[in-house]
Formats: structure tokens, C-alpha cells, sequence
């Protein structure tokens, strides 16, 4: 009876112990997601409008795939942060608790989380195929017509959107009879990350491999033939590259962030159990990309300068005008 009792009072303290857990888990989680909602929010469309508002910024490849990453975390900071948040909300307040609720929250919060895992990580690949182009010194539309240049650059740029939104509901149902979410079933998942994160994210390692290769290349060769070269050096003529480290950091974080996602991923898939705060931190540090993926294009110095001197509330100055007029001089 004393061992019975003492398995009792064991498993009495191990509820308390996880639900004391589950409660500190919702708490920080809803505290950091309104930090994700607010301030990615606001730094994204700042980043966003910034861009778009500068002819300068805004004819670049390069900024338009930056200014569409913008987009991808707004849709995280609005659509699918309110959603966790009420539903984090729901759970710490004893409210909404229904079945019903709680499967309509998971299925948006785990649709959101594919759709934007997939944009996100193949705007990545383009970005650094973007830069790789820029180290060859290789203008691509160029050498297409204006037709097939614009037709790439809408591919680029729509072509995620529209397979994530098409493919992703295709894939979700009903899990089954005792659990009625409509989720994407777990043999399902394994298809789904491997397609919407494992690929591109290898895509986007082995591209900056390459990146950092042909830059080192180009690096060393110029140094050898700086004498040689110093007639063009000063016309100026060439392609200016890109702040290789930028793009480093960017690729670092887009794996770190998604090496996080697919942790917090398979351990479910695999009912594998490390803790309520194992799992909170490797799903937070996935949600951060909404503000740590800015820093990167900071180091870019054309969008470092306008994030500086942007104001929206005041009138750019107006450019002087120096053209001269002539007029005929009378006899």
C-alpha cells in the first residue's frame, strides 16, 4: 500500500509539474509572438515601403525578391501571430475551449507555417542565384528578349505563391475519426518538408558555396592582375558586388530558422517527448526569421542608406534643376 501510495503522490507531482510547464510555455510564447506580431510588422513594411518607394531601389531584381521576403513575413506578423496568439490567449484565460476552436486554429497556424516555409525558402534560392549572377558579372535580361525577362522575373516571383497556396490545401484532411482537424497527415508531412524546406534550403547551402567560391576566385584573380587592370579600375566599368557576408548571414539564418522548424516538425511526427520548453524554444527561434532575417540586408549599402534618410511623413526634396536655356540673341 506505502508503494502505491508513493506512486500515486509521484505521478500527482509529475501533472502538476507539466501543467505548471504548459502554462510557463503559453505565457512566454504569447508574449513573444506579440513581439514577433508588433514589432515584425512594423519593421517589415517599413523595410517594404521604404524599397518601393525609392525608383532607384525598386528596379533591382535583388530588392523586388527582398521587398516579396517582406511580404512572406507580413503574412506571418498578420494572419497566422493574431491566431496563435488567441488561441495562447483562449488557453491561459480558460475561454474558447472547444474542440471545434482549437482545431480551427491549428489547421491555420500549420497551413500558415507550410505556405510561408516554401515561399520563403525558394525567394531565398533566387536571391542568392540573384547575387551569384551579380559575382559572374552576368546581366541575364540582357541577353533575353523583354518579353521572356519579364515573364522570368513574374515567375519568380509569383511562382511560389501561387504552388504554396494551390498544393498546400490540396494536401490537408481530416486526420482521423478521433482527432477531426483538418491537418496535413503526418506521411504526408514527410513529403511536404522535404519539398517545401529540405530541398530549397540545400538548394540555397550549395549556391552560396558556389557564391563564396567564384568570389574568392574573383577576389584573388583581381589582386594578381591589379596593375593590369587599373585602366578599368579607374573608368569604373564592371558590376559593383554585393556585400558577400550579407548574404552569408542571410543563407545562416535561413537554414538555422529552418533547421528549427523541422525539429519542432519531426519530433512530432515521431511522438518524440524532450519537453514542453525544448519545444517552445525551437518554434520560437523558427518564428524569429520575421525580424532577424532584416538584419542581413542591412549590410547592403544602397538599403542601409535609404532605411536611414527615408521619412515617410516628409517631402523629398526636389532634385535642382540645371538645365540652361538658350535663346537667340537679336542683331
Amino acid at each position: 500500500m506505502e508503494n502505491a501510495s508513493n506512486i500515486t503522490n509521484s505521478s500527482k507531482r509529475h501533472v502538476s509539474k507539466y501543467f505548471e510547464d504548459y502554462r510557463m510555455v503559453v505565457t512566454w510564447t504569447l508574449a513573444i509572438e506579440t513581439v514577433f506580431m508588433v514589432v515584425g510588422t512594423g519593421l517589415n513594411l517599413w523595410f517594404l515601403l521604404s524599397i518601393l518607394t525609392s525608383k532607384d531601389l525598386r528596379v533591382r531584381m535583388r530588392n523586388q525578391l527582398i521587398v516579396n521576403l517582406n511580404a512572406v513575413h507580413l503574412l506571418q506578423t498578420t494572419v497566422k501571430c493574431p491566431v496563435l496568439i488567441l488561441k495562447n490567449a483562449a488557453v491561459l484565460h480558460r475561454v474558447l475551449l472547444t474542440r471545434e476552436f482549437f482545431c480551427h486554429t491549428y489547421s491555420i497556424i500549420t497551413s500558415a507555417d507550410q505556405t510561408q516555409s516554401f515561399i520563403a525558402d525558394w525567394l531565398m534560392v533566387f536571391i542568392v542565384g540573384i547575387f551569384i549572377a551579380n559575382i559572374m558579372d552576368v546581366d541575364v535580361a540582357s541577353k533575353w528578349t523583354p518579353q521572356v525577362s519579364r515573364f522570368s522575373k513574374a515567375a519568380m516571383h509569383l511562382l511560389p505563391w501561387v504552388v504554396a497556396i494551390v498544393v498546400t490545401p490540396i494536401g490537408i484532411s481530416q486526420a482521423t475519426r478521433w482527432y477531426p482537424c483538418l491537418v496535413i497527415p503526418w506521411r504526408k508531412l514527410y513529403i511536404f518538408e522535404t519539398v517545401y524546406t529540405i530541398i530549397p534550403t540545400a538548394i540555397t547551402l550549395l549556391l552560396m558555396v558556389i557564391a563564396i567560391v567564384l568570389r574568392y576566385r574573383r577576389f584573388s584573380h583581381g589582386s594578381r592582375t591589379g596593375g593590369a587592370n587599373m585602366g578599368v579600375q579607374l573608368i569604373g566599368k564592371g558590376a559593383e558586388i554585393d556585400n558577400t557576408f550579407a548574404y552569408v548571414f542571410a543563407a545562416f539564418l535561413c537554414v538555422a530558422c529552418e533547421v528549427c522548424h523541422l525539429i519542432f516538425s519531426f519530433e512530432i511526427i515521431e511522438w518524440k517527448y524532450r519537453g514542453l520548453k525544448y519545444h517552445m524554444a525551437s518554434y520560437l527561434v523558427s518564428d524569429s526569421r520575421v525580424i532577424l532575417m532584416l538584419l542581413p540586408w542591412l549590410l547592403l549599402p544602397d538599403i542601409r542608406q535609404r532605411l536611414r534618410s527615408w521619412r515617410p511623413w516628409q517631402r523629398e526634396a526636389a532634385g535642382i534643376d540645371l538645365t540652361i536655356a538658350y535663346g537667340k540673341e537679336s542683331s
